[in-house]
């Protein structure tokens, strides 16, 4: 069990702090509900580009370099990301540099002065970004099929943006941006580690109490995701084809959720997974296929994602479906379902070993739950489910008109037809 202190302050900013034994680290996380899905077309890429320059410089600490010094001094670990619905920054260091950590964390948040010359710069380098992920097939097959699954909504358009967009941010956007988005009331601190002599309660709310802005801005629901079987062909030459294929799913609160994480888990999150034995070590299609989720506030998305052979591409696609089908017409063994529950429970508990893990845990129940459901109740809720919940759901979700399929290699449009 997770020992911590929830408290909000008069202006809806909420501190987490769980002090943690055998220790001496600490991880100091600034956890704001904002990503690419509440950004405009014209905007797309703005989070993760405000991210970036929250390092260029402050008006305490003018330059990068100054940044990264003395964050270097501490000994620990910095950085930050954006996703679709958050953007987090942390500092990892010795517990007896937490208020350090948290001068340095708190102006960056409050005080970048986002200059003229880092942003031009700055653009160089996230386009950069999005040229290392369009040569990658996996990122790139991955991104298709985000846009597939999640058609018409904001939430299919990459969380980096586009070259365009990129390259048209100005100083008075990314000000703008910071100053409408961020708020007191979509930001969670946590601080997680050996506690030392600190009152990490007491000193957090001193540099965040004081924050206020005028106006909340209102963040946009998704548009409900179009359903229909839908394709997606990158032509590329490739010595290895890639696919995912995706099925849209639900809200990440929805109480069908555990029944989802234990399916995922039994059809291709362990090395004993059926995806797993079937494809790779039966029939060796592939290097690497594997089952997973996308979450979110209001919508999800399940996926499998494969890298194979290109003259077995079909094969290994078609494989899959088999799977898929076999798991909705037929439960689960025991054995299975129990060896898929403690595979996930020693997940869980593994995933809480240090302080970075306990703090974006904590954060992320907060951002999504508003309340800290503890490890043992997710496990129990898992424990809970039954093999007869996990073939209806199948039932459910894996539909023939809510298929989606990307796939990256040296293939014609109408090669996987027939499949889909």
């Amino acid at each position: 069990m997770i020992k911590y202190t929830l408290s909000t302050l008069p202006n809806g900013l909420r501190i987490i702090s769980a002090p943690m034994e055998q220790t001496k680290a600490v991880t100091l996380l600034i956890l704001v509900g904002i990503g690419s899905r509440y950004e405009t077309d014209k905007q797309a890429g703005i989070s993760h580009f405000l991210e970036h320059m929250f390092f260029k410089g402050t008006k305490n600490r003018p330059t990068y370099k100054e940044i990264a010094t003395e964050l270097d001094y501490l000994g620990g670990d910095f950085n930050a990301y954006t996703g679709e619905e958050y953007t987090g920054y942390f500092v990892q260091a010795s517990a007896d540099k937490f208020p350090k950590a948290l001068d340095i964390l708190s102006d960056m948040f409050f005080n970048s002065t986002f200059p003229q010359a880092e942003i031009e710069r700055e653009k160089g380098v996230i386009c950069e970004e999005i040229n290392m992920y369009e040569d990658q097939p996996q990122s790139k097959v991955a991104e298709e099929a985000q846009k597939l699954v999640f058609a018409g909504s904001t939430l299919g358009r990459p969380i980096i943006g586009s070259k365009e967009t990129v390259k048209s941010v100005t100083q008075k956007d990314l000000i703008n941006y910071h100053q409408s988005m961020y708020n007191p009331e979509n930001t969670i601190v946590v601080v997680a580690g050996a506690q030392e002599k600190f009152d990490w309660q007491r000193e957090i709310a001193n540099k965040f109490a004081r924050w206020k802005v005028d106006k909340v801005h209102k963040v946009r629901k998704v548009h409900k995701v179009k359903s229909g079987s839908k394709q997606k062909i990158i032509h590329r030459k490739t010595d290895q084809a890639h696919f995912v294929l995706a099925f849209p799913t639900f809200k990440i609160t929805d109480k069908r959720r555990p029944q989802l994480r234990v399916m995922t888990n039994l059809l291709g999150g362990m090395m004993s997974s059926r995806l797993f034995e079937e494809v790779r070590e039966k029939r060796g299609l592939a290097y690497y296929v594997g089952a997973g989720t996308s979450d979110h506030h209001d919508v999800g998305a399940f996926y499998v994602r494969a890298g194979v052979m290109l003259d077995k591409t079909q094969e290994a696609i078609r494989v899959v479906f088999n799977e898929l089908e076999k798991i909705s017409k037929t439960s689960p063994s025991s054995e299975e379902l129990v060896r898929s529950k403690e595979n996930m429970k020693g997940q869980i508990y593994l995933g809480l070993e240090n302080s970075q893990s306990v703090a974006q845990y904590l954060a992320n129940r907060i951002l999504y739950h508003n309340t800290i459901i503890q490890p043992e109740n997710v496990v129990e809720q898992i424990e809970k489910v039954t093999a007869k919940e996990i073939s209806d759901l199948a039932q459910q979700l894996f539909t023939q008109q809510n298929r989606t399929l990307a796939v990256i290699g040296p293939f014609t449009d109408t090669q996987f037809s027939k499949l889909i």
